[in-house]
């Protein structure tokens, strides 16, 4: 963290930051903070989805990617099957 004395505009080092301020005596003390959507929270409460998670985009980068279903055959299965009424 830069120490200064007197007024200071963090100007670009701040900007787009989350920051939490806090008085410590003479100082102001800027702690930056990563901030959590609530809809995406579940997953950093859920060590076993986060688990997964980690565990898939770690198979990508490392190119361990599959094919994926066949839709077309899907499709063609489903259309073979009518609806119930």
């Amino acid at each position: 963290m830069n120490r200064c004395q007197g007024p200071r505009d963090p100007g670009s080092e701040l900007a787009g930051r989350t920051v939490q301020l806090e008085r410590a005596g003479d100082h102001l003390l800027i702690g930056f903070r990563r901030v959590v959507l609530d809809r995406e929270a579940w997953l950093w409460d859920n060590q076993a989805a986060k688990a997964t998670l980690d565990r898939g985009l770690a198979q990508a980068r490392g190119g361990e990617l599959d094919d994926g279903p066949d839709l077309a055959a899907a499709l063609a299965f489903a259309d073979g099957h009518p609806d119930p009424e």
